[in-house]
């Protein structure tokens, strides 16, 4: 399985955060109904939204681990590197510059 970019993840934490509250929206909606297979219904939505709500906690919690590990293991490289990595940013300014003047 491929990792998710960065932006992929972002954007399904964004759909995940609508599809909950969508959920919640249908729960509250059907409160009233008090037939027990709309009860049997409720009951395991909930559970699934629970679930649901603790893993987005995770995966934001790991996201945001990773992202401290990468940005560490980025600064040590630069420190151990400078000339390595000021020569990275030059002739990756220096390519961006030229692309962007090319439109």
């Amino acid at each position: 399985m491929s990792q998710l970019t960065s932006i992929q993840a972002q954007k399904l934490m964004g759909d995940l955060h609508v599809v909950i509250s969508d959920a919640e929206d249908l729960l509250s909606a059907t409160a009233d109904d008090a037939s027990e297979a709309a009860l049997e219904v409720r009951k395991h939505l909930q559970e699934r939204l629970n679930l649901a709500r603790a893993e987005m906690s995770r995966l934001q919690s790991t996201a945001a681990q990773t992202a401290k590990e990468v940005g560490v293991a980025a600064e040590k490289l630069v420190h151990e590197h400078p000339w390595t990595a000021l020569g990275l940013a030059a002739s990756l300014g220096l390519a961006m510059g030229l692309l962007i003047t090319r439109r």
